[in-house]
């Protein structure tokens, strides 16, 4: 099963067992920021079959190699976005590709209907990504990719398809942290001369903050945040288990993982409290702030 050390910010549900009532619990839990995770969503039959079968991909060797030898053959593999691209690469039979892509298939469908279940809105868009090479030790940030429209919200959903836990960190969310750290995000702010918006390749509120408030890239301590004060929560997630993750609001970290898939569902936006319009009230207010302090003399500083 999967673990936490806070189960204040992280709630564990097991499919087997999962209630409307508990579908309702997740939704409120993910507006509140917090992160939940339902075990079992893939049976452990599956997840033997799909490592036995598909190691070949997670080979850390075998794609090294690869990238050495036919670099054209590895980027079309790691550009790979639909499973039966993935497929022609592995030297299986075809009974068994058609019961892989059955399983894909099947997950596809299952995580499809309970982002409908728990968020009743019209999905508009689904982009995914097979995450199946080593992930590990990255350092902690707020994800930068292009925030949700005024009028939708971009829902995360991960699935573990190792055979062993994918193991995460999390800290502050994105509000969490301007509260915190506001003096030294206008003071960057200043140094930069720059005012924040919702989106832009540097002023951006998420990259301004993860590249030049946080500075995660630079930093060579996977540590460094938690030995500043941040908490740090540790996430272990099992095998078959998906989780809700807001990754632009919840900052996180990668300390292990190989096989995942990452799901991007964009909905319709029906919520007042999203993220585009929660987001405006914070980057309106840090403006204000920055402004206020250019026009008070230092003296008085």
């Amino acid at each position: 099963m999967s673990i936490t050390n806070n189960d204040d910010i992280v709630k564990i549900f097991n499919k087997n067992n999962i209630t409307q009532n508990d579908y309702k619990d997740i939704y409120n839990l993910y507006k509140k920021h917090k992160i939940p995770i339902i075990d079992n969503f893939l049976d452990n039959k599956k997840i033997v079959f799909l490592n036995n079968n598909l190691n070949l991909l997670f080979n850390d060797n075998y794609l090294q190699k690869l990238k050495k030898d036919d670099f054209k053959k590895y980027k079309e593999f790691k550009k790979a976005r639909k499973i039966k691209s993935i497929l022609k690469y592995i030297n299986v039979s075809n009974d068994t590709k058609d019961k892989i892509n059955d399983i894909f298939k099947e997950i596809d469908n299952n995580i499809t209907n309970v982002v409908k279940k728990i968020f009743n809105s019209e999905i508009t868009k689904i982009d995914k990504t097979f995450r199946f090479t080593l992930t590990e030790n990255e350092n902690l940030h707020f994800d930068t990719f292009q925030p949700p429209k005024k009028d939708e919200n971009i829902i995360r959903v991960f699935i573990n398809l190792d055979d062993i836990h994918r193991v995460w960190n999390n800290s502050y969310n994105i509000y969490q942290y301007i509260d915190k750290y506001k003096k030294e995000i206008i003071c960057e702010m200043n140094l930069k001369n720059i005012h924040l918006t919702y989106d832009g390749e540097k002023t951006g509120i998420n990259r301004f903050i993860v590249n030049e408030v946080m500075k995660s890239s630079q930093i060579d301590d996977i540590n460094y945040y938690y030995k500043n004060g941040f908490p740090k929560i540790i996430n272990k997630f099992s095998p078959g288990s998906i989780w809700i993750c807001d990754s632009i609001v919840n900052s996180h970290q990668i300390i292990y993982g190989k096989k995942c898939i990452s799901y991007k569902f964009y909905i319709k936006n029906n919520d007042k409290n999203s993220f585009y319009k929660k987001i405006i009230s914070y980057i309106s207010n840090i403006n204000m702030q920055k402004q206020l302090e250019q026009l008070i003399p230092k003296n008085i500083k």
